[in-house]
């Protein structure tokens, strides 16, 4: 494996892909995937975790050699942010990621599964709000990240580019 692509970092809105390409990467790469909501949530959704603990767990991971993370957190990411051999920055059109939220609600509603068209209209609302810069965990605060590590990324804005990235990563 190509050393530049041993500690992927992946940001972006929510609803922009983030976990179907971190999931794509970790088993094509046999590398270990994390999602910072796993870490952020004590009980997915419901009940979070304080920014310190969050940072502690987050912490223990960016210390290993080999990781695939992935989430829109900005507060507490600096561990990982500073191990980072590439950072993955997907910016999907507000439109694109709008029909693929209503998507993933109508496909989990159709499975029985109980999500609140509530939480998918707050994550559609992010999500045009996205690209404002005093947005919390937006766009101007993964810039900043980005700035301040001086790590190396790879901007994303639509899936001819994703796939073209993908394949870069894959080739051996």
């Amino acid at each position: 494996m190509k050393k530049e692509f041993k500690r992927i970092y992946i940001v972006g809105c929510s609803g922009s892909g983030k976990t179907s390409v971190a999931q794509e990467l970790a088993g094509k790469l046999h590398i270990p995937r994390y999602d910072l909501d796993d870490m952020f949530w004590k009980k997915k959704y419901t009940v979070k975790r304080d920014e310190q603990t969050c940072r502690s767990m987050l912490q223990k991971i960016a210390k290993k050699d080999q990781w695939i993370i992935e989430g829109v957190y900005d507060r507490w990411v600096d561990p990982a942010f500073k191990r980072a051999t590439l950072v993955i920055w997907l910016d999907i059109s507000p439109s694109v990621i709008t029909y693929r939220l209503i998507r993933r609600y109508l496909q989990r509603k159709k499975e029985n599964k109980k999500e609140p068209w509530k939480d998918t209209a707050t994550l559609i609302r992010y999500v045009w709000k996205y690209q404002k810069k005093d947005q919390p965990s937006g766009f101007g605060s993964h810039k900043k990240l980005i700035e301040k590590y001086k790590v190396r990324y790879e901007y994303v804005t639509a899936n001819k580019q994703l796939k073209s990235l993908l394949i870069r990563i894959l080739e051996k």
